[in-house]
């Protein structure tokens, strides 16, 4: 909540307690985490996989 206060005009960010308690930052499991992780590695291989072969048959296709 931001007051004016005094003459000048000038603006003070007022803190007021917090009603909830923030989440805990360990509230995945590092299990979790690592799959996650391995999920997102063999995503991004099989993107450069299919990549690399769409590249590799375009040469192919052309001649036809």
């Amino acid at each position: 909540m931001l007051n004016a206060i005094g003459g000048s005009g000038a603006l003070v960010h007022i803190a007021r307690p917090m009603t909830a308690a923030a989440p805990e930052s360990g509230s995945l499991s590092d299990i979790r985490k690592w799959l996650g992780f391995a999920g997102l590695c063999i995503a991004m291989f099989m993107a450069v996989l299919d990549i690399q072969i769409v590249i590799t048959s375009l040469g192919v296709i052309e001649r036809r």
